[in-house]
């Protein structure tokens, strides 16, 4: 009987490794975790000269196809995609198309090969074959990140483009044509091409809003290289001589011939084939930060009731003195709404009096151009408190800060969902430790008047109590509120500790430095260039963490990037460390930051 050593020898290699790397359980049916096993690949995986329109993969036992057409990725694309048929323990793989001549594809399974006992992935196996007389064998290798807070990024297409193409430029390929390989990011982030040609490409990123395989939509996030790169050819490993004396010592048992150093290439080409989707040290990580575009056509992106007597109007950029928001169907010469604008001009919300009408229309303009007419649906009109017996709706107080715990050198504060009108505070009394104080003082901090401030000495572990009468406080609309107990406290000012972080830098830039807490929540954010000292006083005990934006253009904010201007999204950078911050402690950092 004739025995392929291509076949035979891989199996032995297969079942020596997860030999060692599964030792054997005790009696009573442990729970398989072992992948499928390929026995026979037909034709064989790296095979030139390929003729037929099919492929077989034979396992050693019996599997299915999980989410196989997400999973699956063929480069170059096709327009048809193959059958997927399973019959046993083998899948059979056939193309619905006539493949390209002197080409060589890849077919990338992902973890869509399971067994059907347990679910375990043959995990990144990809199937390489060329129509030409020889087999393309370079590499490439990346990451995707989000550009804003470099997070991994998962199922996110990566792209390749040739420069031939005869009538659109290389820049506007992914704008308008299917890429030339193809493949897709893992939960971290990682991505890998193999069979590769030896040519520069162009490598662009996108999360496929429609599956078109190209930028097409406006709010689809892309990334980009910024310069043509070139795929590198990966060493095959070197197996352990200890493996090759084992195996040569198990075939001498045999009626096969072979020397070792045959089964030293053999077990070397199969350690390559198993290994060859894994991130490789003899390969560049090309790392691709995600963005979305800025969108270069103004848009009002929403305009909803969000609560009671509150309109949000939200715009796709800052609005400038072109944009006009008028009521059409409404006049009244009182002024019966007010206007706050966001503090990047992007949103403007209205806050506005009960009107005597069911729908209020407003039209949305940009200069001579209409953008939306809106007709908003109110509720009927609501009569506020007028006094103690009324039984409407009372006015809502709310605390600020919501903790109810005061930072030092801060003082309470009260917000509305309304502006106020009229407000009495000669019968609110203040408990301050031990003191009591009648009438406090009290200054609204904006000029919608809705946010007053009450001043206290801010006295470290202390307790305080707001006691506001039912009554004192009216809103533009009636509504007046019920008695009301506020109480704030301060904490000993052991219980905070300090930060102290030193900056380092050449960068000519000016830089965004931002503290976060542990859930990536905004603490501080500081604006400078060159060497600087900065100091955070006051911090609860916990977790931060530092993250600088180089801020590239100067404007105090980080921006995405352009793909047709080739500008990607400002730089971010992250601390190496997790800061630790304790009760009663200083701690100081140094921060040394390379060049953009």
């Amino acid at each position: 009987m004739k025995i392929n050593l291509n076949v035979l020898v891989p199996i032995i290699v297969f079942a020596l490794l997860f030999s060692c790397a599964h030792p054997g359980s005790p009696g009573g049916g442990p729970k398989d975790m072992d992948a499928p096993v390929i026995l026979v690949v037909i034709p064989e995986n790296g095979s030139a000269n390929f003729n037929t329109d099919k492929f077989t993969i034979e396992f050693d036992e019996f599997i299915e196809l999980k989410d196989i057409q997400k999973q699956a990725l063929i480069s170059p694309p096709l327009n048809s995609k193959p059958d997927f048929k399973i019959k046993g323990k083998s899948l059979q793989v056939k193309f619905n198309e006539e493949l390209k001549e002197n080409t060589t594809y890849s077919v990338y399974f992902g973890d869509a090969i399971v067994d059907i006992t347990q679910g375990n992935p043959v995990s990144n196996y990809t199937y390489i074959f060329s129509t030409g007389p020889y087999v393309d064998s370079l590499s490439l290798q990346g990451k995707v990140l989000d550009a804003f807070t470099l997070e991994a990024v998962e199922d996110c297409f990566v792209m390749l483009y040739k420069d031939d193409n005869d009538t659109i430029s290389l820049d506007s390929l992914p704008l308008m044509v299917r890429p030339y390989y193809l493949s897709k990011s893992d939960k971290k982030g990682r991505f890998r091409f193999n069979g590769l040609g030896n040519d520069e490409y162009l490598m662009f990123a996108i999360l496929d809003m429609n599956a078109s395989l190209s930028f097409d939509q406006p709010n689809e996030q892309i990334a980009f290289i910024d310069s043509l790169i070139h795929p590198t050819y990966v060493n095959k490993p070197k197996p352990d001589s200890s493996l090759i004396d084992t195996l040569g010592a198990a075939i001498a048992e045999t009626d096969l011939n072979i020397t070792n150093d045959s089964l030293a290439k053999i077990i070397a080409d199969s350690l390559f084939k198993a290994k060859s989707n894994l991130f490789s040290d003899q390969l560049k990580t090309y790392e691709m930060f995600l963005y979305t575009e800025k969108d270069t056509v103004f848009k009002l992106m929403s305009a909803k009731i969000i609560k009671e007597n509150t309109i949000q109007y939200v715009f796709n950029t800052p609005i400038n003195n072109d944009v006009s928001i008028s009521v059409v169907n409404y006049a009244n010469r009182e002024i019966w709404f007010v206007a706050d604008t966001s503090e990047n001009a992007d949103t403007i919300t209205w806050y506005y009096k009960n009107l005597p009408i069911d729908t209020l229309q407003v039209l949305v303009k940009q200069n001579a151009d209409t953008l939306d007419f809106i007709n908003f649906r109110l509720n009927k009109p609501k009569i506020g408190r007028k006094n103690k017996k009324d039984k409407g709706k009372p006015l809502k107080i709310l605390s600020n800060p919501a903790s109810k715990v005061l930072k030092p050198k801060t003082s309470p504060r009260i917000d509305f969902n309304q502006p106020i009108e009229n407000i009495n505070f000669d019968s609110v009394i203040l408990i301050s430790g031990s003191d009591t104080i009648i009438k406090p003082d009290f200054y609204f901090t904006n000029n919608l008047q809705m946010q007053l401030e009450i001043p206290v000495e801010n006295a470290e572990d202390t307790r305080y109590l707001i006691a506001i009468p039912d009554s004192c406080i009216y809103d533009w609309n009636g509504l007046s509120n019920k008695e009301t107990l506020l109480r704030f406290s301060t904490k000993p000012l052991s219980d905070y500790g300090t930060f102290i972080l030193n900056v380092s830098t050449r960068n000519k830039h000016s830089l965004i430095l931002q503290l976060l807490g542990s859930k990536n929540e905004l603490i501080k954010q500081n604006l400078f260039s060159g060497d600087t000292t900065l100091v955070y006083t006051y911090l609860t005990a916990g977790k931060y963490k530092l993250k600088v934006i180089f801020d590239s253009n100067n404007n105090g904010k980080w921006d995405m990037g352009s793909y047709l201007k080739n500008i990607q999204a400002e730089k971010v950078i992250y601390y190496n460390n997790e800061l630790d911050v304790r009760a009663n402690w200083d701690i100081e950092e140094e921060w040394v930051l390379s060049d953009e």
